[in-house]
Parts: structure tokens; C-alpha cells; sequence
């Protein structure tokens, strides 16, 4: 479904979000591997052990986002943020590999990337004490902010080290 989305979109970036209930701050997470490890269910109920994303496929791939500029807008609209070596084996960290193996094998240089971000305060209520949550008006500045500076740094042309810079197909083989 999410290539078969980027296929139809030809989207210019893709960010993807999802929820993490060990996160205080903003994740912006740099790697995701070709690996699923469950260790809990997905919502289909299965589970997976130890099994690449796409056999065959690279063990990582880096972020096209530019992460560090990413986490300074947060920190600069005054929300803690921080980024994260990787997206963890669970679905989170598939549908970022799957995304990012998708634009490598197409030659696509869009700036392609996923963060995490705390649960709500009111999903902690029947969690241990002590769990991190985040506000939902705080999150969703920091994903205007962080919407903002990919703008500005995309249309720019600006990028990190192993960061997608422009649109359009390499010639470089897959």
C-alpha cells in the first residue's frame, strides 16, 4: 500500500509519523533496517522474528530528511527534540525502510524520513507513572515546524551528507 501510494502521489517529500510510548521529545530518526523483529503483535495480530523487510535488500538505509536541521526548528519553536540512531524493528521501521529502498531502487532523491513522537498525555493515564507524554497542541507545532524547515531546506536545495537533494531519477543503478 505505501509504494503503491508514492507510485500514484509522486510526492516531493514523505514524512512518516508514529507514536512512540517510551519518547519525551520529538525522534527524528537517521536509520532503518532491513529487519522486523515484533515484539509485540501488529494490529493483524502477527508477529515476526528475525526476517528481513525486502530479502535481499541493503541491512539500512539513512534518512534522506535533513535530520539535524529538522531537530534545531523544533528546538528553536521551543520543543524538545533529539534524534534517534535508528526506527527500532517494528512497523514504524518497515514502512521507513520500505519507503526509502523504494526511492533507491526508482532513483528517486526526495527527502524521505520518519519521526516519533510521545503519547498524548491522556493515553498515559492507565500506563506506569513516569511514562513521557507530549502534548497534542505541542506536537502538532512541532510537526509545523519540522514541515517548515523541510520546505525551506527542499526548495533551497540544501542537504546533509546522505541526504536526497532534489527531485527526479539517479543514473546510478539499483
Amino acid at each position: 500500500m505505501l509504494v503503491s501510494t508514492l507510485l500514484r502521489t509522486q510526492p516531493d517529500a514523505v514524512l512518516m509519523l508514529g507514536e512512540s510510548g517510551t519518547a519525551a521529545s520529538i525522534t527524528i530518526e537517521r536509520v532503518a533496517l532491513n529487519l522486523r523483529d515484533y515484539r509485540i503483535a501488529d494490529n493483524a495480530g502477527s508477529t515476526v522474528v528475525d526476517r528481513p523487510v525486502r530479502e535481499g535488500g541493503p541491512a539500512a538505509y539513512f534518512a534522506t530528511l535533513p535530520v539535524r536541521a529538522l531537530v534545531e526548528a523544533c528546538r528553536t519553536a521551543g520543543i524538545p527534540a533529539e534524534l534517534s540512531l535508528s526506527a527500532g524493528t517494528y512497523l514504524c521501521n518497515e514502512v521507513m525502510y520500505a519507503a526509502l529502498d523504494h526511492a533507491a531502487r526508482e532513483g528517486l532523491h526526495i527527502p524521505i524520513g520518519f519521526i516519533h513522537v510521545p503519547q498524548l498525555p491522556e493515553q498515559a493515564i492507565e500506563a506506569p507513572r513516569g511514562r513521557p507524554t507530549m502534548a497534542c497542541e505541542t506536537t502538532t507545532r512541532a510537526i509545523h515546524a519540522v514541515l517548515e524547515a523541510l520546505r525551506t531546506t527542499h526548495t533551497r536545495g540544501v542537504s546533509q551528507p546522505g541526504e536526497a537533494r532534489g527531485r527526479g531519477r539517479s543514473s546510478r543503478p539499483a
